[in-house]
């Protein structure tokens, strides 16, 4: 069974999770390149533009002449193309799963009910939290049928000793972040916090001599800093869908202890003293003495660091990620990956 990959990225080497699915299933995977090399997503802002609009229906457009029996396209838009060129063909074939289904916003009820229209002709979609589930499915006028809750993954990094010559704690991500919480936190925090977001997200607010503000900074260079740091803060404002966990992933990954807002993008992956401590959002008192313990206590930083690896491992890492995409294909296609 053929089946287009379409993803305008991948990981630094390329790659992505059907790199890491299962030998031995039905599934002949391919890679269907976008023909202009697309604009990194991390950097985009929150809109999508004409052009980049009429870039991914041009890239949909490849992979139906490739004739595929499925298509898996990751990232909303390309999901939206694909239920668009679709629509145009009027056929039943290929079918369409659209991975990591994560909107953000969810406003404006005639765009949601517009692109519902749409989406009617992709048969699955993948969203990384259980209650994005019902409200994407209230939004677009569909059936939650039409949805499946999927980890999302993150790859293997380096692992390295947290920095003790200044030591630091870390935050970063821009997404549904809640920095206003966080910057009256670090006010009476024991330690020092490097910050890393989009200048914006700050502006006018006011910056504790404790805190330094990066942005502009590489992937690679965000993993060390995220490596070295004693624990990662991931303060969540979004409590209606899923954001943060990109960056907490990434902490787990590494063997980074976190503290994070309990909100629909950490429910369904971190537990409080299991590798993570959860905070309640928007209460920057209690995210301080959340900081102020994890800062002062060497065994429990050492205890959830080292809980959050394990259970990245054996739920979140690249191998899972790929045995998950089988089993939505199995379920999607009624094939049989696995006895």
């Amino acid at each position: 069974m053929r089946v287009a990959v379409l993803h305008p990225g991948g990981d630094k080497d390329g790659r992505w999770i059907d790199d890491f699915a299962p030998a031995g299933t039905p599934y002949d995977f391919y890679r269907v390149p976008p023909l202009a090399k697309p604009k990194n997503w991390h950097l985009g802002g929150s809109k999508t533009s004409s052009s980049q609009w009429k870039m991914h229906l041009q890239h949909i457009d490849e992979a139906f002449k490739t004739s595929p029996d499925v298509i898996v396209t990751n990232f909303p838009q390309l999901a939206l193309a694909a239920g668009v060129r679709k629509t145009w063909s009027m056929k039943k074939r290929p079918q369409i799963i659209g991975w990591s289904y994560n909107l953000g916003d969810i406003g404006n009820p005639l765009k949601g009910r517009g692109s519902g229209v749409f989406l009617r002709n992709v048969d699955r979609l993948i969203v990384h939290s259980r209650e994005e589930i019902a409200r994407y499915a209230a939004w677009h006028g569909l059936s939650q049928d039409r949805f499946s809750f999927v980890p999302l993954q993150r790859g293997a990094m380096s692992r390295m000793e947290p920095s003790e010559d200044e030591p630091f704690a870390v935050a970063m991500g821009s997404a549904g972040r809640d920095y206003v919480s966080l910057l009256q936190a670090a006010d009476g925090f024991d330690g020092r916090i490097i910050l890393v977001c989009k200048p914006d997200l700050v502006a006018g607010m006011t910056i504790p001599p404790n805190v330094e503000v990066r942005h502009g900074m590489s992937l690679a260079a965000c993993e060390e800093l995220n490596a070295k740091a004693r624990f990662s803060i991931v303060p969540i404002s979004n409590l209606t869908t899923a954001s943060g966990q990109v960056t907490f992933l990434m902490s787990m990954a590494l063997g980074c202890p976190v503290i994070a807002t309990d909100c629909p993008g950490t429910r369904d992956y971190l537990i409080d003293g299991q590798g993570a401590v959860i905070v309640p959002p928007l209460d920057p008192d209690v995210l301080r003495i959340a900081m102020n313990r994890l800062w002062h206590d060497d065994q429990a930083r050492l205890s959830l660091g080292e809980a959050a690896y394990a259970q990245w491992s054996e739920k979140f890492s690249d191998p899972v990620a790929g045995a998950n995409l089988t089993k939505i294909l199995d379920d999607v296609t009624g094939a049989a990956s696995h006895p």
